[in-house]
């Protein structure tokens, strides 16, 4: 519940190089944005940018930034209604993910790069869940969740669930429940 400020948000930016502990100067980005989830395929970083409804020049933006050429793209928005909540690259593409089906279910998108175009990503097999993300095995898709349960009133808690997607066939599966309630799996 914070006010939003009256500026707009702004489009420079800078980037750090371990290596030299130095920083330098990158080109401004097309869109302005004041926060983003990011994800890096090679050499390219992604900018998933939700933006800030209320708030002057703060749009929801899909950006890529080629790091060598310093050079800012603005990509197509994922279809639907723009509540993916994170982003992780998978491979040569990336997934955007909603974080809950609290509010119904939303499908989890892939953007191809090569062809600028997300589709929906296979539906996952587990139930409507909560406090969900995905992260990139090297050779799977893995997503962690909570299954959705009465709160007060559930007869257990819900612990972190998990399924990978291979991403060539198309296929899920189960992976086993764990016995935690959250924190690494």
């Amino acid at each position: 519940d914070c006010i939003l400020p009256t500026e707009p948000p702004l489009a420079d930016g800078a980037a750090f190089d371990p290596q030299t502990r130095t920083w330098r100067i990158i080109a401004e980005a097309p869109v302005p944005f004041a926060w983003a989830v990011s994800a890096l395929i090679g050499r390219t970083a992604y900018f998933w940018i939700p933006g800030q409804p209320g708030r002057s020049g703060a749009a929801p933006a899909f950006l890529a930034y080629e790091i060598d050429a310093d050079r800012w793209h603005e990509l197509q928005l994922p279809p639907g209604d723009m509540q993916q909540s994170g982003i992780v690259a998978a491979g040569d593409r990336i997934v955007a993910f909603s974080g809950t089906d609290e509010l119904g279910e939303l499908p989890d998108l892939i953007f191809d790069p090569t062809v600028g175009r997300w589709t929906d990503l296979v539906a996952d097999p587990l139930s409507p869940s909560f406090d969900r993300s995905m992260a990139w095995s090297g050779r799977e898709l893995i997503l962690f969740d909570h299954e959705l349960v009465a709160n007060p009133g559930s007869e257990r808690p819900s612990l972190v669930r998990a399924a990978a997607l291979n991403l060539a066939t198309g296929t899920w599966r189960r992976l086993p429940d764990s016995e935690v309630l959250g924190g690494p799996w």
